[in-house]
């Protein structure tokens, strides 16, 4: 395996990105009478860095009665933006921020229509199924096809959370009654579902009805644009609280364009790119395969809240490439080379994107028709929620796993997977990951070529899968202060309380690595305590490395030289 964090990116590319279809769409601040300097400075940012897809950002939740009168106020701002670009190469749209908002209402005066109620009671945005706000949404979206944009953008306000879920208003307690054929008030469903309450004919006619609260107001701009000009391209954002966004993005598109959809990928205030980067890239791969069926998919480029003070712009130039090698087509951009309260965003988002102007098209022309190497982290075939009520994202990856452990720490190429047929090494990591695989899917990677984790390798007996793993790994308290292979190689010291002890070897596996106990460092009496590492070819042809290794484990055990050389030495073993 190649120690080289680059060889992560580059073997890595998971589907396909067109070069040709690649767009940046830089969103750009309102800027209510200050519109010509806006353009001025986009007109530069075209020019240095060659995108043309400019997003003007227009907050459209009801605000002040008439609502009206708000919207066509910041729609003005546009259309003096779009005049000010005059005959400029830029494809000028729109962004809508917001049409539901994104969190509960603030102002006095607001239009007499129904408000949405959360799971706690509030009283938060307007509801989808009042007829009036229906009638606003769609008037919203013929007032912006009118102004000809060359494209429209939905944020991630529409959405069924504002922050915690929506609706329990007498409409839609009404319209669940009508369903179920029930009398339930909305204390009574919201107290139910409060309650834990999972997968039963009310859950599930609610959050179907959450379900349709994104689906609604898609269609409804939809319509609205449409009255106007179908030819008008939109597309939709997904949001961290949110379900499922495929149909949301397929309403949005309309009949005649393919659905594009930016993911929630963002990585909003780096600390640090161990801590965070590996994870959002392999959670990228997972959300590209997730949501394969939209043709055209974008990054969300972090930069919140848009200043270098969150993202440096070499992170926002790493973290697009490492989009585009899991498959992305392009990303949305924040304020680039723009102004914000009379301060400009720093221009080093600007030089970072005109230094790789070329790179980024080139780079999505060499992923396309790719194979991906490296070591294959299962990606979940399953829809799976969090929390149902709290956080319902279907999340097809494993939280923690060896990525952030160790895989790209030290350079190892990864890459996820809903395939576990390949040839290629698989990695289990942790108690989640095995919960989430059905037996026969577990019996399917057991006939690969498998490195597991000491937490997995724990569930995995306890699930009868031992006579396949040449060990069982069981919770004992013992007392290991180092791991030592065959050929005398020392490495950290990796036990801690939840570090399993492989016990009962089958008589063909092969002790890989022991852990042992010595009172003192260097310590003339040195004794083995534990295998450390097992391997085994079992009955389904399987070649199955588990080690008592946590990839939880401590920092000092997880970082360090030799726990590298461990790690090789495990995937060197499984090679062959």
């Amino acid at each position: 395996m190649k120690s080289c964090f680059a060889a992560v990116l580059i073997f890595s590319a998971v589907f396909a990105a067109g070069g040709e279809d690649f767009r940046f769409f830089n969103i750009v601040p309102l800027a209510i009478g200050k519109e010509a300097v806006m353009a001025q400075e986009m007109i530069e940012y075209r020019e240095k860095t060659g995108n043309r897809d400019l997003l003007y950002c227009l907050s459209l939740h009801p605000e002040g009665k008439p609502a009206m009168q708000k919207v066509d106020r910041y729609i003005a701002s546009f259309r003096a933006f779009k005049a000010a670009l005059g005959d400029k190469d830029v494809r000028c749209g729109i962004l809508l921020q917001s049409i539901l908002g994104h969190w509960p209402r603030v102002d006095k005066e607001i239009e007499p229509w129904q408000r949405a109620i959360d799971i706690n009671g509030r009283e938060t945005r307007f509801c989808t199924l009042d007829p009036a706000f229906q009638a606003y949404i769609r008037e919203v979206g013929r007032k912006l096809a009118a102004e000809k944009p060359a494209f429209i953008m939905t944020d991630d306000d529409v959405r069924s959370y504002c922050p915690d879920l929506e609706c329990f208003c007498p409409l839609h307690i009404a319209e669940l009654n009508r369903r179920l054929g029930t009398h339930y008030t909305s204390e009574e469903v919201r107290d139910y579902l409060r309650g834990g309450h999972r997968g039963d004919a009310v859950y599930d006619a609610f959050m179907e009805m959450a379900n349709e609260i994104p689906v609604t107001v898609a269609t409804l701009l939809r319509e609205g644009i449409d009255s106007v000009d179908p030819a008008i391209e939109s597309a939709s954002c997904m949001a961290g609280r949110g379900q499922n966004m495929v149909a949301t993005s397929r309403a949005m598109a309309g009949k005649h364009h393919p659905p594009m959809l930016r993911i929630t990928n963002q990585m909003y205030c780096e600390n640090s790119p161990r801590d965070a980067f590996a994870p959002t890239v392999f959670r990228t791969m997972g959300q590209a395969a997730q949501y394969s069926e939209i043709p055209f998919l974008l990054d969300e480029s972090d930069t919140w809240p848009h200043s270098l003070y969150s993202r440096s712009a070499a992170g926002l130039h790493a973290k697009l490439a490492a989009s585009i090698f899991c498959g992305l087509k392009g990303a949305k951009l924040w304020f680039v080379n723009a102004e914000k309260l009379g301060i400009p965003v720093s221009r080093k988002y600007t030089e970072i994107l005109a230094k790789n102007r070329d790179f980024y098209p080139a780079l999505a022309r060499a992923v396309e028709g790719t194979t991906p190497d490296g070591v294959i982290l299962p990606l979940f075939t399953r829809p799976y929620r969090l929390h149902p009520v709290e956080c319902p994202n279907e999340q097809r990856y494993p939280l923690d796993s060896w990525v952030n452990s160790q895989f790209a720490l030290f350079g190892i190429p990864f890459f996820g997977s809903t395939d576990y047929t390949l040839d290629r090494i698989y990695a289990l990591g942790g108690e989640e990951t095995i919960d989430r695989l059905t037996d026969q899917e577990l019996k399917t990677l057991l006939s690969r070529r498998v490195l597991i984790d000491g937490r997995a390798a724990m569930r995995l007996t306890e699930r009868g899968f031992a006579s396949l793993l040449g060990c069982e790994a069981a919770p004992r308290n013992f007392k290991a202060t180092f791991e030592v292979s065959a050929t005398g190689q020392k490495f950290t010291n990796a036990k801690s309380a939840a570090t399993p002890f492989l016990q009962k070897v089958a008589r063909s596996a092969e002790v890989v690595t022991a852990l042992g106990f010595s009172a003192y460092s260097s310590a003339e009496h040195q004794e083995a305590v534990s295998p450390g590492a097992v391997y085994f070819e079992n009955p389904l042809g399987g070649k199955i490395l588990v080690t008592a290794f946590e990839i939880d484990a401590a920092p000092s055990a997880r970082f360090s030289d030799s726990r590298k050389k461990f790690l090789e030495l495990c995937l060197d073993q499984l090679s062959g």
